[in-house]
């Protein structure tokens, strides 16, 4: 009896599997992964020693009663150009490093700026966090403004970080170095950079949110 020969390896087709193939992951972007989508509520809470501190509004509170189409330029450090850029948009206030929200259900309008600089950039992050988390009721994000920390192109690394954070605002501005701000002047109209005054055109834009119910006195430590 003839003995049967294996199988020629180089010849025969190896034996495929009959079990069904797992579909490929899609790709995430990687903004989505760090943030979620833009204006995604549910993140962790970011630390307490790590948040701006909070400033309750109302309509009784002596010189801070404001409608909800009053805009807040919130600094999110100390040298953010908070009061600088509140100056060249008409009719803002700043926020004093404080996220402004109303107890009678008024709803405040909040364009966090920062600097350029990795710890400007950081400050931002962490503000943004703190908004995505829910911690905030009452308040309308409409973005974020990154003023420059240097006259001169950004470095690589600090243009790629600035990109991840802006992720996390439903729209960003850069605004470009300004001298007169350095030494106090106002800046002439028309020497201001484009971006800031795209920025004044759009935040003016921008609908009033509708009004939201007053936040309760004890949900959050404000």
């Amino acid at each position: 009896m003839a003995k049967e020969r294996p199988p020629n390896r180089w010849l025969t087709a190896p034996e495929t599997s009959t079990e069904p193939t797992q579909p490929a992951a899609p790709e995430q972007d990687p903004l989505e992964v760090f943030w979620g989508p833009a204006q995604q509520l549910g993140t962790q809470p970011v630390p307490t020693g790590e948040q701006l501190p909070r400033q309750r509004l109302s309509a009784s509170t002596a010189g801070q009663s404001t409608g909800g189409g009053q805009l807040w330029v919130l600094g999110a450090h100390g040298g953010a150009g908070e009061t600088s850029l509140a100056a060249a948009l008409h009719g803002a206030r700043a926020a004093e490093h404080r996220w402004p929200v109303h107890t009678d259900g008024t709803t405040s309008r909040v364009l966090v700026c920062a600097r350029t600089s990795y710890a400007g950039l950081s400050a931002a992050q962490r503000a943004l966090t703190d908004f995505a988390s829910g911690a905030l009721p009452g308040v309308h994000l409409v973005g974020l403004a990154l003023l420059a920390d240097a006259p001169g192109r950004l470095p690589d690394a600090l243009r790629d970080f600035a990109q991840l954070v802006q992720g996390g605002a439903p729209q960003s501005w850069h605004i470009a170095w300004i001298e007169e701000w350095r030494t106090g002047d106002t800046p002439v109209a028309r020497h201001l950079p484009r971006a800031l005054r795209r920025l004044s055109k759009e935040v003016a834009r921008t609908p009033a949110p509708a009004e939201l119910p007053p936040a309760p006195a004890s949900s959050h430590s404000l």
